[in-house]
């Protein structure tokens, strides 16, 4: 399988397997792959907030409350902040974290890891589709995989689900500690931005 040369969505059939023109699998391919980039696009949308909050933190801790205000703040974030990847801001919002929330740090590397994989995934792989035919060989459903790290997941509501409470915790998290460096005496939690996909959801097999 040459998962380099790939199309997003493309869809596999078993062999033997076939599509019926006149009573195609729901959803509809063209429903599903407007889902997935819907996903997709959700994904991002929360790792931006994601990785906005990492940044205030990290400026704070090093620049202080008025981090916002002056030359400073500008070439922090040119000269530092702008070069970071994903794992690399992480890394230093957690050692931000182990010295002014050290109770949130566990929880904070943990999620924080597992969107780093899903970013990744969702940013730079391909999504396919795979039809599921019944008895006779006609594909009554479809599955969304993507690739992720050295493997493949299956895409379905319940793991986008999951995905979206997981971003929407580490947004507040990274909020939570973006506010303590802000000013060190905080310990309330800023309104974090509504879910992005928490009501995408493919169509129910069947209608």
């Amino acid at each position: 399988m040459d998962f380099w040369t790939r199309e997003d969505s493309q869809l596999e059939l078993p062999p033997g397997a076939r599509i019926d023109p006149e009573d195609p699998p729901k959803p509809h391919p063209g429903e599903l792959a407007r889902w997935v980039r819907e996903v997709r696009g959700g994904i991002l949308s929360g790792a931006f907030y994601l990785e906005r909050n990492m940044n205030m933190a990290v400026e704070a801790f090093f620049l202080g409350p008025l981090h916002g205000r002056g030359e400073k703040s500008e070439l922090f974030g040119e000269a530092l902040l702008s070069a970071l990847n994903f794992e690399r801001r992480s890394k230093a919002a957690l050692l931000v974290a182990e010295r002014i929330r050290p109770d949130d740090v566990k929880e904070l590397r943990e999620g924080v890891n597992q969107l780093r994989a899903i970013r990744n995934a969702m940013a730079h792989n391909f999504c396919w589709f795979t039809g599921k035919p019944d008895d006779v060989g006609i594909v009554r459903r479809l599955e969304v995989f993507v690739r992720m790290g050295k493997g493949t997941v299956q895409l379905d509501a319940k793991r986008v689900s999951e995905w979206n409470d997981l971003m929407q915790r580490m947004i507040h998290a990274t909020a939570r500690l973006a506010a303590k460096a802000v000013d060190p005496q905080s310990d309330e939690t800023p309104t974090a931005p509504p879910g992005m996909y928490d009501d995408v959801r493919p169509q129910e097999n069947g209608g």
